[in-house]
Order: C-alpha cells, then structure tokens, then sequence
C-alpha cells in the first residue's frame, strides 16, 4: 500500500545535533521551523505547520486577576496622546471619535500636523486596539488568573456575543488545549524556556500556562504546561491556582473520527 501525502507536515522539534546515527538530529524529520511561525505584525503569530494562530502579548489584552471591573478596565498609562505626535510602545492612545483606545506596538514620531486618528491610519500596524488592559503595568507584565476566568476571557465574540474577545479582527479566539500547548516547545535549546526564542517572549518565571483540557481522572481538576526549563512540564491544579494565558483561534474544531 502506498504512503498517502500528507495534507499537512508534523513540525520539526527543534533537535540540530546528531548524537547517534538515526536520531532527531539526524533525519531533522518535519516542517522547517525557520517557515512555521509567521509574525503577522498585527499583534498575532500563525503556526503555518499546525494551522493556528496566537496572541502574541497577551499582557495587551488580557485584564489583570484583580482589581478589575467594569469603570476601569481601561486606564491610560500616561494620559490621553491623541493629540501628540510622538509615541513610545506601550503608549495608550484614545481615538476621540469613537472613545475606542488603542496601544502602540512600535515607537515613533509622526508629522508634526498629524491628529492620533491621522497617525493612526497612516501606520496602521504600528496601533493595536485593546479592551482589556487594567494598567500601565499590564501593558509589559503578564498577569495570571484562575481557571475559569482564564476561559472566559479567552473566548471570542463568536462564542460570547455579550463579554467575548473581540481582537485582531477575529472574534474565534478561545484557551488552547494541552496538545496546542505542547506545539510551541522546541527542544533543541540548552537553556529554557523551551520555545523558541526569536518567537515566543515568556515571563521571566515560572512560565506556566493554563489548557483548556481537564485532568481525565479529576475532571474538576485542569491541565497545565511549564516551559521554564529545557523541557516542558505537564501537570494539573485545582481551578483556583492562577497561571498564566494564551488565546488561540484555529485548528480543526469538533471534527468527527
């Protein structure tokens, strides 16, 4: 019987060096890594061997574990820029038309004449809208949150009309699964964490990342993944612990066989 085509290629892991003859390193089997992750510049990275995408900061959109609520889920860090022309990544701005405010991905200076509304559609990929951020300090740190609101807040407009996520210009986000997880690890690093580094930026410890799968023997029980050290960890908690979370959109979903 002959050997199908595959549709798609299985990603190599990341191994380069060849410790025997036959291994990983050897055969470097799978998709080139240098072609998988795709930075779209519009704050997502595609996986092009797995057919997902992901937030790529999720401090930006993500509110803090606490001290969030509905008059403030939205606080300027350093006050209104939308009459300035000088922005700093990081910065908020408020578009004045729609009150919508958005953050900077990429510091710069626009014309002297220009309005925020103005420099905003003259450099479309520098500004990202943002709904969620609760601080100055959410804009650079990651913040960690139980189970369920980990589940709430990365589930799109498309399954959540009424609180959903709505970024990007998708609306299909939700918590990744621990198979997802587990497809950002590269295991050709000496030192951690391990993913790859030109691609993935992880807090500084303990890099813990709450799945949407459920431990199979203690349901009320969910999985997690660690990728401080050089290999991944895979592990469960109860719902109350707090680690930190990834949107994704993509991937095959409720697919029979």
């Amino acid at each position: 019987m002959l050997m199908e085509t595959p549709r798609i290629w299985l990603p190599r892991t990341g191994q380069t060096t060849s410790y025997a003859s036959g291994d990983d390193g050897y055969f470097k089997a799978g998709n080139p890594r240098k072609t998988r992750f795709i930075n779209g510049g519009g704050g997502t990275i595609s996986d092009r061997a797995a057919g997902l995408m992901w937030v790529e900061k999720p401090q930006l959109i993500i509110p803090g574990a606490t001290g969030v609520h509905a008059t403030n889920q939205i606080q300027a860090a350093r006050g209104d820029w939308a009459n300035s022309t000088a922005y700093a990544a990081a910065d908020l701005a408020k578009d004045t038309a729609d009150s919508t405010y958005w953050v900077c991905a990429a510091a710069h200076t626009s014309a002297s004449s220009d309005t925020f509304a103005a420099d905003r559609a003259a450099h479309p990929t520098y500004w990202r809208q943002t709904v969620w951020t609760a601080s100055a300090a959410n804009l650079t740190t990651p913040a960690t949150m139980t189970w369920p609101n980990a589940l709430a807040y990365s589930l799109g407009a498309k399954w959540n009309p009424t609180t959903g996520l709505n970024y990007a210009g998708y609306t299909d986000w939700r918590l990744p699964n621990m198979n997802e997880l587990l497809s950002m690890v590269h295991w050709g690093n000496s030192t951690g964490p391990c993913v790859d580094k030109t691609v993935w930026t992880m807090p500084a410890t303990p890099c813990v990342y709450w799945s949407s799968t459920a431990n199979p023997g203690y349901t009320s029980w969910k999985c997690y993944c660690q990728y401080l050290d050089v290999m991944p960890s895979v592990n469960n908690n109860a719902q109350t612990a707090t680690y930190y979370v990834r949107p994704i959109r993509g991937g095959r979903l409720n697919a029979n066989g």
